[in-house]
């Protein structure tokens, strides 16, 4: 598995370069003109050395709103990409637990109007308890696939950490963040 800290590069290649320098270019992946990913672990590079690492540097953390999450969800469904689970930072309503899940098997399951309505059902829960309980999205977790047509998860978290199961699927991710951040 791979762990991404997520920045927005604030003069892309000076940044980008030195970041490189710093961490070496492994550690470093470009997802698009402005978004990088810096890998960690829990070892000598974690995620709190990271930040302190990073912070004179010209760039800053990305944060996923609610409305972030909405793009990227909207993007999957468009895309045809398998949604599993949707987290939200406090425990909300069971009622609304199983709403929210059974709206995603919905969609998983759909396709065409029937796919858009359900994704608009799954909207409206999401508005419901991010207005009116004021509960933001924490993560939402979703299958790539590779070439190999072999499908991995993916998680991406509201304070800008990715989790990517296998770097086979790491152009689809790159894709993925370039259409929705």
């Amino acid at each position: 598995m791979m762990q991404f800290k997520l920045f927005e590069l604030l003069d892309n290649e000076s940044t980008y370069n030195d970041l490189i320098s710093l961490f070496g270019k492994q550690a470093v992946y470009k997802f698009s003109n402005s978004i990088i990913g810096i890998t960690y672990d829990y070892g000598a590079n974690n995620y709190v050395e990271i930040l302190k690492k990073v912070k004179n540097f010209n760039l800053r953390q990305v944060i996923i709103t609610s409305s972030s999450f909405l793009r990227a969800i909207n993007y999957g469904v468009d895309k045809d990409i398998q949604i599993n689970e949707i987290k939200f930072i406090y425990p909300i309503l069971p009622e609304s637990v199983i709403q929210v899940q059974d709206y995603i098997e919905m969609i998983n399951a759909t396709e065409g109007e029937e796919k858009k309505y359900n994704k608009n059902k799954l909207f409206k829960e999401i508005d419901w308890i991010t207005s009116d309980e004021c509960i933001d999205i924490k993560c939402i977790s979703f299958d790539l696939k590779n070439e190999e047509q072999l499908y991995y998860k993916t998680e991406l978290y509201n304070n800008g950490v990715l989790l990517v199961n296998d770097k086979t699927i790491i152009k689809n991710v790159a894709e993925f963040i370039n259409n929705t951040l």
